[in-house]
Parts: C-alpha cells; structure tokens; sequence
C-alpha cells in the first residue's frame, strides 16, 4: 500500500472543493489568438529591438535578417511582421546614417557610412514592397509603431521624395 503525503491529502480536498467554482473550460480546447495586421507590425517592430545598432550596418544588417529568416519559416504570412522588423531596421539604419554623417573625424564611422546609406535604402524599398503586398497607405504604416520623437513623418516623408530602386545587383538608385 503506498502512503499519500500530507502534501497530497491537502490537495485532494482543495480540488473537490473548487470543482464547479469558476469559469469551466476544456483542457482540450484549442488556444488561438488571432493577431491583427497591427499586432503582428508592432511584434516586428519589437523584434528589431533584439539587434544591436552597435555591430554596425553589417552586423545589425544581418541580424535583422537572421530574425526574418527565422519568423517567416514559422508563420505561412509574415509579411505585416516583417514589414514591422524592416520599418524598425530602416529607421534605426537611418539614424544611424544621420550620426554617421555627423562623426566627420570618425574614420570608423565615415568608412561605413556607405554600407549605412545602402542599407536603410534597401530596407526602405523591402518596406515599402511589403507595404504594397499588404495593402496599407502610408498613414497606416506611420501610425502603427514609429515614435514621433524621433521625427518619424519627417523621415518617412524625405525617404519617399528619395524614391530607392533596388537593383537586382543590391545596387541603390534614387529618383531624380
């Protein structure tokens, strides 16, 4: 014969007691939650957050497509994710630029100041790529994550007068 714990005995009247108490659920029940477009952008947009700026335009560049590599071989449309990681990554990118520019003494930084420019060109044209493929306006894709402190709509708005091309070469060409 085995021997219940006290451990146990207390168990066991507490259970019976809180049968019928509360909201009753199946434990088969399936979980879903089903995310919007918008939630789906801002868990993007935090997931750039896991990459450090400070690697440079390299290293930060390819860890931003490490996370996308890795999100969109788990969702079968992680296109609004992924718009939110790019926006995230171009704007951080652009900052980037805007400091690099600004360390004129920095050799560091002046050296990758080029892999910079391209890189927040060619984030830029993968979101507004997965923008299209989505279907959201400008408006909608502003109004999701971006912090205003950091003028954002400025930013937005300059990016769009740029116009970036991609080449297939990985080569950047602006509108004139």
């Amino acid at each position: 014969m085995r021997i219940l714990s006290a451990a146990a005995f207390a168990f066991i009247p507490t259970c019976a007691l809180a049968n019928g108490q509360g909201p009753s659920i199946s434990l088969d029940a399936p979980v879903s939650q089903t995310p919007t477009v918008r939630t789906e952008i801002q868990r993007g947009w935090a997931a750039a957050n896991k990459c450090d700026s400070t690697l440079g335009a390299l290293g930060y560049g390819e860890c931003i497509f490490k996370l996308s590599n890795e999100e969109g071989s788990r969702l079968t449309d992680a296109k609004p994710f992924t718009l939110g990681l790019m926006l995230n990554a171009w704007f951080t990118e652009d900052l980037l630029v805007g400091v690099d520019v600004k360390m004129t003494t920095n050799v560091v930084a002046q050296r990758e100041l080029p892999e910079a420019r391209r890189q927040a060109a060619a984030d830029f044209v993968i979101v507004r790529e997965l923008q299209r493929k989505i279907g959201l306006s400008d408006s909608q894709v502003c109004a999701v994550p971006i912090s205003e402190e950091h003028g954002a709509a400025e930013r937005w708005a300059y990016w769009l007068k740029q116009n970036p091309k991609m080449g297939d070469d990985g080569t950047v060409t602006y509108a004139k």
